[in-house]
């Protein structure tokens, strides 16, 4: 087992030469069957255990005061949701796959889809892996996905789609892709190292319209060395470097992050985490044809508490960092998450949801101050082994501190699912 815890096509590969990066294009499909054909005959990969697959399909009702977020003019509206879902898993001692396509179609917004996987290969003394992200929704509204698990956690528990809330209140088309190669090497039993290579693209649709949104990449490359000090504790030291890259003219940023992390095991259900690091970001701009550059030092810092019983689960996130973002500019950012889901009765279950983000600009060439909430709240019925009902209501608010394009909207939904378990052999 493991031991180490739309456009078609989308530019993601960075060749260098002496003067410009040259950016490949090559298709979404293409980078995913290639990297689950490479997983997939990896020697010991496909012996002995089926997989399983989970077909989902939700029927949703919703109504919205304020469906766009705007402030200029509240649109309500009745809309219907058809979530599709089909999750594919596959565990061995030596290996783990797992994928899934997410489709939202809507009566009233544009379609929406969210791919990821998640991969894993043990060898006697290290660890391959590889996860990938593709989300294809809008910048007034992302696809909420209906499972919270591993793939969610690793692959886009580092996505934080509230980044450009409050850009725009226009529905632009937003395409993200995410790929994260890793290898850890277990150097003996209390210490291991490990390297991961992390890109992120990201583009819009109708830039033509003045949206003000610009596409973007930033490539990621982290070293660490992890530390065990006993069965329930551990320590990661991580050194970082990030390269940003907008399509306004001009615009680039180098990041150097140093992070140190500690994670301690507290009982059986309940595992807590907390990392604190310093990051020196050198911003390139040409305003006028004139180059300057401009360093902004900081601190990071993140705290993860998780609690999970045969009644529920408590899953708490804070982070304060630096993200990428479509303005043309990295921003600070703030956000915390709180998520409750709760057994109240054996067909009954509970789930609340809350969401707070501060984005803020750390150089001088674009200011602003902005902040998004969101809380939802619902009830899921199972009405026989694979049919299911539930309701739901949901509250968003945006404030912007220096304009007046502050926003808030609430919705109330119902939703019939149907989900079946199936084992294939081959």
């Amino acid at each position: 087992m493991f031991d180490l815890g739309c456009k078609k096509h989308l530019r993601f590969l960075l060749v260098s030469d002496s003067s410009h990066a040259k950016i490949k294009v090559i298709s979404l499909s293409s980078i995913v069957i290639v990297s689950f054909v490479m997983l997939l005959f990896l020697p010991g990969s496909l012996r002995a255990e089926s997989w399983e697959i989970l077909p989902t399909i939700a029927l949703e009702e919703r109504y919205t005061d304020n469906i766009n977020l705007s402030s200029v003019s509240a649109e309500s509206t009745a809309e219907t949701l058809l979530r599709a879902v089909v999750s594919l898993n596959r565990l061995t001692e030596t290996s783990m796959l797992q994928g899934r396509l997410h489709s939202m179609f809507s009566s009233y917004a544009k379609n929406q889809q969210f791919l990821t996987f998640a991969s894993k290969k043990q060898a006697q003394l290290s660890l391959w892996a590889l996860d990938g992200l593709y989300r294809r929704d809008t910048t007034t509204r992302t696809i909420e996905t209906i499972f919270d698990d591993i793939i969610e956690e690793t692959v886009d528990g580092e996505l934080t789609e509230e980044v450009d809330v409050g850009l725009t209140q226009l529905e632009v088309r937003k395409n993200t892709l995410r790929l994260m190669p890793a290898w850890n090497y277990k150097a003996n039993e209390r210490m291991q190292w490990g390297i991961r290579y992390q890109l992120t693209d990201i583009s819009y649709g109708s830039n033509e319209l003045g949206t003000g949104l610009f596409d973007y990449r930033q490539h990621a490359i982290y070293g660490s060395n992890t530390f065990s000090l006993d069965e329930q504790s551990t320590v990661k030291l991580s050194l970082g470097f990030s390269q940003y890259a907008s399509d306004r003219s001009g615009s680039s940023a180098n990041n150097y992050l140093f992070i140190a992390a500690f994670h301690k095991r507290l009982s059986e259900y309940t595992n807590a985490g907390v990392s604190l690091g310093l990051r020196r970001s050198v911003f390139d701009d040409l305003p006028e044809d004139t180059l300057r550059e401009e360093i902004n030092n900081g601190y990071l810092l993140g705290l993860q508490l998780t609690h999970i019983t045969e009644f529920g689960k408590i899953r708490l996130r804070a982070n304060h960092d630096i993200q990428p973002n479509g303005s043309g500019s990295m921003v600070g950012n703030n956000r915390l998450n709180i998520n409750v889901q709760r057994k109240l009765l054996p067909r009954l279950s509970s789930n609340i949801d809350f969401r707070a983000t501060e984005n803020k600009s750390v150089n001088s060439t674009v200011k602003f101050t902005r902040y998004f909430g969101k809380i939802s709240s619902g009830l899921n019925w199972n009405l026989t082994r694979w049919w299911s009902i539930g309701g739901g209501v949901q509250y968003r608010v945006r404030e912007h501190l220096d304009s007046p394009n502050d926003a808030d909207s609430y919705s109330v939904s119902v939703t019939l699912g149907y989900s079946k378990k199936t084992s294939l052999d081959f």
